[in-house]
């Protein structure tokens, strides 16, 4: 905190704020959606409809009415704001982003889209989907904390973050555009109606958006293209439907050049690079059909069928000099001295190319030549689901084909794997639903490796009608990559699996007038048999002769999540959350260190004031200090301050705006890359039925 302090004296409140979340007692409100009574509440992303009040696990749901009213226009921003997530965003709007969870990073975070997993088989995760999302097209973000291996199989260690696209549920027909900083322009257009049909309902819904904008850097940029399409009919007895979302975007971005390791905070140095060719191209698809059959009273089965297609090309033309830089201090590169004049090229072009005769100097950022992955997918879901007044039963089978194929200047090559697995989830209510007892396991069969069980067992345990008492034990685990397993340079087809132990308590409670709602949990998790990749294995087809994916390293991480909602008067309410966590790694033979890139101390902080035509509200946040990917420099912490309104000017005109660190205070999210500073949306939309 001090050295915030001094770089800024006059934000002394600021300072108090975060030094309040500190000290502010642990709870948690499980509905950001504020405006609904705790015990309304429904997690459907469980896949056995739950009420929030009989979940064993921390869950967190944000509903559309939020989005809307808080004018968010990135998906990371509405993550950002509930408890135990964190990102490294690197730069402006669109650009790289990689999102972490219980101090676990984006490989154990499972990203579900309309119940499809949409983790990538190469990769194992998103990439940078989440901050190229459009947040207009979601009806509701759930973000179910600790291991969700039971309903989801592989890459739940951390939790699930399941998403639910907008459908046709009420009559909506609306246009609306925004501008705003960094040259940002986005119009979108949506149509939403659930009409009478024969013996039924229809309901269908389509949006489309059209995002442009510039970087922060000269020749950055980001562009996107984003359609959601969504159509069902349903009767007393049966519905079917199918949901279709296109994503097609665009970003270029300044390469970073900086110092590989053993560099201190005094010594440390990192700059962007604008390059007028770099970029990268994505398309991500998700299509789905599904059908559900009520058999009986209770009981009903359900089929999803659904496909997944993601590419991702990197471009970066090897096309000569890229600048200069002044040398700022001694050993930026080798024979460097202060005030010398650096040429910044693409490196595999050599000391001599343009006509131009450059010095040993220049220095080389990483170059990528039009280099693509794409991942496929095929799944199919069946569930047979008993909803009986004590007991609720699903049992289910699964099937995925996936498939990892790249190309270009590193080489080409595609594998494929497919797994199978059985499940079954089941909740007890005891005496008048005041004591509820949950269990669960599930089977899976790799083609590529083997199999692997897992289970979980939980209670929540309504002491009063205002206060529960949960907890839950579950394990999990995390299967190599297809580029871990079969690439044929770095890869080890003998990888075992990541497993994990997690075990979690806390209390929730909500007031009888619904006037103050809180939880608090604690966790630990264990991870045992982690991937790494291990330099000291002799490896002739590597440049440096060593290096290859191996299995034996652990992790731990454990913590305290709290998070709250008081309404002080009528209109106005004060929420926030804190989240401590306590990550660590240790390598094969090695000591326990601090995991890089994790924060120990997060929170938000939120005035709200909402009224039948405003809804205005302010929003800290604070990010404690991290360290850099290489674990030899400290970033430093910062709090940024975010004003959010939208006001309703007629009842079909509204007006919006988003002020994004309203202080334009000093934030490094990733060292090197330089942040948006002061960042404002302002939008209109008409709503024309």
């Amino acid at each position: 905190m001090s050295k915030l302090l001094q770089r800024d004296p006059a934000g002394a409140g600021k300072i108090l704020t975060a030094a309040l979340l500190a000290a502010l007692p642990t709870a948690e409100v499980l509905a950001e959606g504020h405006r609904t009574p705790l015990e309304e509440v429904v997690i459907y992303g469980t896949k056995i409809p739950r009420h929030l009040t009989h979940l064993t696990q921390s869950a967190t749901v944000v509903d559309a009415t939020t989005i809307d009213q808080l004018a968010f226009t990135d998906v990371t921003e509405i993550l950002r704001r509930t408890t135990g997530m964190e990102f490294r965003q690197a730069g402006g709007v669109g650009q790289y982003n990689a999102v972490k969870l219980r101090g676990l990073g984006s490989a154990n975070v499972l990203v579900v889209v309309d119940g499809v997993r949409i983790n990538q088989a190469s990769s194992g995760n998103v990439g940078n989907l989440i901050g190229q999302l459009d947040p207009a097209m979601i009806e509701s973000v759930e973000v179910l904390r600790g291991p969700q291996a039971t309903l989801y199989g592989a890459s739940a260690t951390a939790g699930v973050i399941a998403i639910t696209t907008k459908g046709g549920a009420e009559r909506d027909g609306r246009a609306s555009v925004e501008a705003g900083s960094l040259g940002w322009r986005k119009g979108s257009v949506s149509l939403r109606d659930r009409t009478e049909a024969g013996a039924g309902h229809l309901s269908y819904a389509a949006n489309l958006s059209v995002t442009d904008s510039d970087g922060v850097h000269r020749h950055e940029f980001f562009e996107d293209r984003t359609a959601q399409l969504k159509l069902s009919y349903e009767t007393d007895s049966w519905q079917v439907g199918g949901s279709y979302l296109d994503a097609d975007n665009e970003f270029g971005y300044a390469e970073l050049v900086e110092a590989w390791c053993c560099q201190t905070s005094a010594s440390h140095w990192a700059y962007q690079v604008p390059d007028p060719h770099s970029y990268n191209t994505g398309r991500q698809k998700v299509a789905t059909v599904w059908g559900e059959m009520t058999l009986r009273e209770g009981l009903t089965q359900r089929l999803q069928l659904a496909s997944t297609y993601n590419r991702t090309t990197s471009h970066d033309r090897d096309d000569g000099l890229l600048g200069t830089r002044i040398a700022t201090v001694d050993g930026v590169v080798p024979g460097a001295q202060a005030g010398d004049l650096l040429y910044i090229y693409d490196h595999n072009r050599g000391p001599n190319f343009n006509g131009l005769s450059l010095t040993p100097l220049a220095v080389a950022p990483y170059d990528r030549i039009d280099t693509w992955y794409e991942d496929r997918s095929r799944q199919a879901d069946y569930q047979l689901l008993y909803q009986g007044r004590q007991v609720d039963l699903l049992a289910g089978a699964e099937y995925q084909w996936q498939e990892a194929r790249h190309g270009g200047s590193y080489g080409a090559g595609s594998d494929s794997d497919w797994v199978a697995s059985i499940y079954v989830n089941g909740d007890w209510r005891l005496f008048d639903s005041r004591l509820v007892l949950s269990a669960g396991a599930r089977f899976d069969e790799y083609d590529s490796w083997g199999n692997e069980t897992t289970g979980n067992v939980g209670v929540a345990w309504l002491l009063t009608p205002q206060l529960t008492l949960f907890g839950n034990v579950g394990t999990s685990f995390r299967a190599a990559t297809l580029s871990q397993l079969f690439d044929p340079i770095y890869g080890d087809s003998s990888l075992s699996p990541e497993s994990g132990v997690t075990t979690e308590a806390g209390l929730r409670y909500s007031s009888s007038d619904d006037r103050f709602a809180a939880d608090v949990a604690v966790w630990r998790t264990e991870i045992d048999d982690v991937i790494f990749y291990d330099y000291s294995i002799p490896n002739p087809a590597t440049f440096g002769g060593f290096g290859r994916f191996n299995n034996g390293a652990e992790a731990r991480t454990s913590g305290v999540e709290a998070n709250w909602r008081v309404q002080l008067i009528d209109h106005l309410a004060l929420e926030g959350n804190y989240t401590y966590t306590d990550s660590r790694e240790r390598p094969v033979g090695g000591d326990w260190a601090r995991t890089v890139q994790m924060a120990r101390h997060k929170g938000n902080l939120g005035l709200t004031w909402s009224t039948a035509r405003l809804t205005t509200g302010v929003n800290l946040y604070y990010q404690g200090p991290r360290l850099r990917w290489a674990g030899d420099v400290e970033i430093d912490e910062y709090i940024r301050t975010d004003l959010s309104a939208r006001y309703q000017l007629t009842p079909a005109l509204s007006l919006s705006l988003r002020v994004e660190n309203l202080f334009d205070s000093e934030i490094v999210e990733g060292l090197g890359y330089e942040e948006p500073g002061r960042y404002t949306v302002v939008g209109v939309d008409y709503k024309f039925f």
